[in-house]
């Protein structure tokens, strides 16, 4: 798959920009990597924690809902976070954050039930009313 190799491509390149400090760059790069290729979560996790990280709780969710709604099989290797519980983690901190605290809760328990243990998911028992597990 010609796309997917591309979007992968465009990822490094997105990564390579970040850790220049370039984020504008390595925005429009996983923007493009996300639209080259619909079943990469990468791109869209991506997006979603650099709106995260910029304020943009709304833009964040909408990246993370897109990449949540990612079905199939990826058609190249990602990683296991990213098949497994990192949109959730994304999508419980910026629901929180924009009010809509049951969906955000629904998103935690998910994270915490499918994510390596973490002590930031565990502490985050308390924005729900929790106690963290012991």
């Amino acid at each position: 798959a010609a796309s997917a190799e591309r979007a992968a491509s465009l990822c490094l390149i997105a990564e390579c920009q970040d850790r220049r400090g370039n984020r504008d760059a390595a925005e429009k790069a996983w923007e493009r990597a996300a639209l080259e290729e619909g079943g990469l979560r990468e791109p869209w996790l991506r997006l979603a924690a650099l709106r995260s990280q910029r304020g943009d709780f709304a833009g964040a969710v909408a990246c993370g809902e897109r990449a949540l709604a990612v079905r199939a099989r990826p058609p190249l290797p990602e990683a296991d976070g990213n098949c497994t519980w990192a949109k959730n983690a994304l999508l419980y901190w910026n629901l929180f954050w924009l009010g809509r605290r049951a969906e955000a809760e629904r998103h935690w328990e998910i994270c915490r039930s499918l994510a390596p243990p973490d002590a930031a998911v565990n502490a985050h028992a308390r924005l729900f009313g929790r106690q963290p597990r012991a």
